[in-house]
């Protein structure tokens, strides 16, 4: 079974504009994502996705032939900025 993209419970999320802000309240650090990465980060807080499901939602909404790996880059990366967590 493919681990599940979850949201840390370390995280808090505003929108300011058409950017996202996020707050890793354990580490202190604040990240910003663009219009594209608040749109993955919605679709994870509410779905809970494994990435080939992430990856079939993107792909029903956008045309792009790099989605699939701007799409693992991203998840990658906020694992590594532990605002992802995989399980």
């Amino acid at each position: 079974m493919e681990e599940k993209i979850k949201i840390s419970e370390d995280c808090v999320a505003e929108n300011i504009q058409d950017d996202l802000i996020i707050l890793n309240v354990s580490t202190g650090e604040y990240h910003e994502l663009n219009q594209l990465g608040a749109i993955l980060w919605k679709i994870v807080e509410e779905k809970e996705p494994s990435r080939e499901e992430l990856i079939i939602i993107l792909e029903e909404r956008f045309s792009s032939p790099d989605i699939k790996k701007d799409c693992v880059d991203f998840i990658e990366d906020m694992v590594k900025r532990n605002l992802f967590i995989l399980n």
